[in-house]
């Protein structure tokens, strides 16, 4: 997704320009931690009602 895409979402569910910059401080601070999820381990087994 661009950050253009993301600047055309942002308006259109909240009605709020945002900037490229904002844009990439807020993805720079979400990369790490999204990596880390990728890479988490999987539990053995997953149980469900």
């Amino acid at each position: 997704m661009s950050y253009r895409d993301i600047q055309k979402h942002v308006a259109e569910l909240y009605g709020l320009e945002i900037l490229d910059g904002a844009i990439t401080h807020i993805t720079d601070k979400l990369l790490p931690e999204l990596k880390a999820w990728q890479q988490r381990p999987l539990e053995a087994l997953y149980p469900f009602v």
